[in-house]
């Protein structure tokens, strides 16, 4: 039996609307009680919460949040931080001149708060409510100088775009984790700090081998994820370039509850172990 099932949010376990079906909370809330259900996303820890409330996984004993890519593993039972990692800020002050360069959303995760310079209507469409911001108009961080910075995220709906600034502007990093979410987002976290991480240091602390490690997911920034694990599921809006990596394909999208059918494969596969 898997002990670990780790699952993205964003186009995996949330529909378009940022919401999980009732039938993939049914399916989840119906796993056997020994079993970890680990939301691993890139949202911060606060916008993880509601999810996991609606999960019946907040408040619970054994069960566990990655969030932010990584950079922070928390106890769902008491919010108790096992890991957090930040970003220094020099680091994160040359990765903000960038973004003011490209005149683009830039959102900037501490702890408890995303503060987001140059917060534009498409983005606040997309999120949907679904995460809190805090804008900010002055273009200068100087104010979160004194405050753990644990992610930066570039906002543009055109990937390519992105991809560019990475080519043109993050060749003389070397002290970050560089990762794409939604075909839309180009975030940054420290070095070596990514959902792989995150994942292994959780399986370690709870000395869970990774062939009892599932994974349910979409996009690049998952990948990090597949040498710790022994099952990788994509769901059926996978990122093309991902799914090669893949153990299974959903036949679903994460619009028709392919969770409900990760979760199935897996209670087979898991039958044999």
């Amino acid at each position: 039996m898997y002990k670990i099932i780790a699952c993205d949010l964003d186009e995996t376990l949330l529909n378009c609307n940022k919401q999980i079906s009732k039938e993939d909370e049914n399916s989840i809330k119906a796993l056997d009680e020994d079993i970890k259900f680990v939301l691993a996303s890139g949202k911060a820890y606060q916008d993880v919460i509601p999810y996991l409330k609606q999960l019946g996984l907040y408040g619970k004993k054994g069960q566990y949040a990655i969030s932010s890519n990584g950079t922070t593993i928390v106890n769902c039972e008491n919010d108790e931080i096992i890991s957090l990692t930040i970003l220094p800020f020099k680091t994160a002050q040359r990765l903000f001149n960038i973004g003011l360069k490209y005149d683009i959303v830039i959102h900037i995760f501490t702890i408890d708060k995303i503060y987001t310079y140059n917060l534009n209507q498409e983005e606040i469409d997309y999120l949907s409510g679904a995460v809190m911001l805090t804008p900010f108009k002055k273009p200068d961080i100087d104010f979160l100088k004194n405050e753990p910075i644990i992610k930066i995220g570039f906002t543009e709906s055109n990937i390519e775009f992105l991809r560019m600034i990475e080519e043109n502007d993050m060749v003389d990093f070397d002290d970050i984790d560089i990762s794409y979410s939604a075909n839309r987002y180009l975030e940054f976290n420290k070095k070596g700090i990514n959902k792989g991480y995150a994942l292994k240091l959780l399986a370690d602390k709870l000395k869970i081998d990774k062939k009892y490690i599932a994974c349910i997911i979409d996009n690049y920034n998952d990948l990090v994820m597949k040498p710790y694990s022994s099952l990788f599921i994509g769901v059926a809006n996978t990122v093309e370039e991902v799914k090669p990596y893949c153990d299974y394909i959903c036949q679903r999208t994460c619009e028709e509850s392919a969770v409900s059918e990760a979760l199935e494969y897996i209670k087979e596969k898991g039958l044999c172990i």
